[in-house]
């Protein structure tokens, strides 16, 4: 690791990593993040192409050069763009197919009960993309009365789960430790994925399952896959979106003042109008 730990062994680690990327010699980089950091690793490898977007002006580390497109588009389309800028058309993007969604149902047992499955995930980038645990503590409660209530969570997130847990009073359970690959097979098996705006809401995209957003700093343009399988609920607020790390605003106003009322009845509402599987 070489952003922590003493000086030396930062230096040294640093130096083994340069060294790996050169060693490496790949044919292809596509630079999907393009920070600082991410732009001279690509250029870097000293791949004969190099991809990467024209913006915050570093596309000096890169061969094939993606321009901004002019409309907002859900992330997951806009990547396609470093494929279409290869001269390949990929289409537009769909969700998983029929097959994967068949391998993740293989990958482990679901113990349902019968009633529908809610997969609830509180776990957040930062702090101002975070819905209170009590918000979702009590979100389970009201869910739980109809629905299988579970509750994804990952490395460092233990704190998390136990809150929620706990304030549920038996409403939801957690859902064991998983791969990557096994929180795939979860969401596609869930009817509704009730989510924060952070990774495991993009594998239930990919996984072709319906989503609900409760949005904190960030914007819900460009991160929100179209049609209604996909819906994100916000407290309007002057200051939303922010983009910022930590909130400066007392009482968090934009995650804090979303009720769990407002978004259990939306979960309801999309549980009952059903068949709205990608």
């Amino acid at each position: 690791d070489y952003s922590s730990g003493p000086l030396h062994r930062r230096f040294v680690a640093t130096w083994k990593w340069w060294a790996r990327l050169r060693d490496f010699q790949p044919d292809l980089v596509l630079d999907l993040l393009n920070t600082p950091q991410t732009a001279l690793w690509t250029w870097w490898t000293g791949a004969t192409t190099r991809v990467g977007p024209r913006r915050r002006k570093r596309a000096w580390a890169y061969i094939v050069v993606v321009e901004d497109g002019t409309e907002t588009v859900c992330a997951g389309e806009r990547f396609l763009d470093w494929r279409r800028a290869l001269g390949r058309d990929p289409g537009p993007w769909r969700p998983h197919s029929e097959a994967a969604a068949e391998a993740a149902a293989r990958r482990l047992s679901l113990d349902r009960d019968g009633r529908p499955l809610v997969l609830l995930n509180a776990g957040a980038t930062w702090p101002a993309k975070a819905w209170p645990t009590g918000h979702f503590a009590k979100l389970a409660r009201r869910l739980g009365e109809r629905c299988d209530v579970r509750l994804a969570w990952a490395p460092g997130e233990a704190g998390v789960r136990d809150a929620i847990v706990d304030g549920a009073g038996g409403a939801v359970r957690p859902v064991p430790a998983t791969t990557l690959a096994e929180l795939g097979a979860w969401a596609a098996h869930a009817d509704l994925v009730v989510t924060t705006d952070s990774g495991p809401k993009h594998v239930a995209v990919a996984m072709g399952t319906p989503t609900l957003t409760v949005f904190g700093s960030t914007a819900p343009r460009g991160w929100q896959p179209p049609g209604e399988a996909h819906r994100y609920l916000t407290n309007p607020v002057d200051c939303h979106p922010c983009d910022l790390r930590d909130c400066p605003v007392e009482g968090h106003p934009c995650q804090d003042g979303l009720e769990p009322a407002t978004v259990a009845a939306a979960a309801e509402t999309m549980l009952e109008e059903g068949g709205l599987h990608a």
